[in-house]
């Protein structure tokens, strides 16, 4: 009994923290409605492509700034593919993203952009296009190496700067 009531109070903080949590992720989501959703995968990419993890979408200006809506800010592992005219990320758990390279203003390597940091240019940044909006997807491939081989196979490409 003389546990119960701080016990409760306890509870009655943490019910809250989530609640303020969740309310703030929902006003995030709120203030990007300006943001069209992005193309989806119309069908199975060829080849195997690059495991890793997709870390987010953030506003290119600011690394720091998750984007919230159409699940671009959800990190998730998944496959990075590179085809014909176009990059595919396939992701566990929720819908893929296609890049058209047409979108594409650049490609670079960061050491760390909101929810991941790692080592010195360990993720692959992909700039790009979505509606009105820059914005920058990260990626952080498994294998070490499968970084070089994402970026040379882009530089390959037109459009990629």
């Amino acid at each position: 009994m003389d546990r119960l009531i701080p016990v409760l109070i306890l509870l009655a903080v943490l019910v809250l923290l989530f609640f303020l949590m969740w309310k703030g992720w929902k006003n995030r989501q709120a203030s990007q409605t300006n943001i069209p959703e992005p193309h989806r995968p119309t069908c199975e990419p060829s080849g195997p492509g690059f495991q890793g993890m997709y870390v987010a979408t953030t506003y290119a200006s600011n690394p720091l700034e998750r984007i919230n809506v159409h699940h671009l800010g959800v990190r998730t592992n998944g496959t990075l593919h590179i085809e014909d005219d176009r990059v595919v990320f396939m992701l566990d758990g929720i819908d893929g993203i296609e890049i058209p390279f047409t979108a594409i203003d650049e490609v670079t390597t960061a050491s760390g952009m909101v929810g991941k940091f790692v080592e010195k240019d360990g993720l692959v940044v992909i700039v790009w296009t979505l509606g009105d909006t820059q914005v920058a997807t990260g990626f952080r491939p498994r294998l070490a190496h499968a970084r070089t081989e994402i970026l040379e196979s882009l530089a390959l490409t037109e459009k990629v700067k």
